[in-house]
């Protein structure tokens, strides 16, 4: 996931900040003219600046999505998600790339490694568990990985 500039208006200023969610879909937040951000019709989220840098999303289910990892020219990539228990899980980068996903409950984590074979035009991903226990299932959608089954 990810939270980037979206259109600007004649003068170059941000008029909306766009989240990417990992299905794919785009979703525009409004900026408004006192800082806050407007939710599109129908979407049920508070999106916000953070004074660090970077935004916050909560969700309806109150699910709390950070983008503080700058990756460049306005764009935020995902640094923590923490659900209305409280369970959080945290993004580590490398650059502009995921490198560990980990579980703040169990200290469990995914280790990412991305590789392009040789005359491949895409890259791979690998995950790599810190131990055989399986982390939470959800964790590989908010990432925007996916693995196989």
């Amino acid at each position: 996931m990810r939270a980037a500039p979206g259109l600007t208006d004649s003068s170059g200023a941000t008029q909306t900040i766009v989240v990417t969610y990992p299905d794919g879909q785009d979703v525009g937040f409004g900026a408004n003219a006192n800082g806050s951000f407007t939710s599109p019709h129908g979407r049920y989220a508070t999106f916000a600046s953070v004074s660090s840098g970077g935004y916050s999303l909560t969700d309806k289910n109150d699910t709390v999505y950070k983008f503080t990892q700058s990756l460049g020219s306005g764009t935020y990539g995902i640094t923590s998600v923490t659900d209305a228990l409280g369970r959080a899980l945290s993004f580590s980068y490398s650059r502009t790339q995921v490198t560990t996903i980990t579980s703040a409950a169990s200290g469990r984590a995914l280790h990412v490694t991305r590789s392009t074979p040789s005359g491949a035009t895409f890259g791979m991903s690998s995950l790599n568990k810190t131990d055989r226990s399986a982390l939470i299932p959800h964790l590989l959608f908010c990432g925007g990985i996916r693995a196989p089954r």
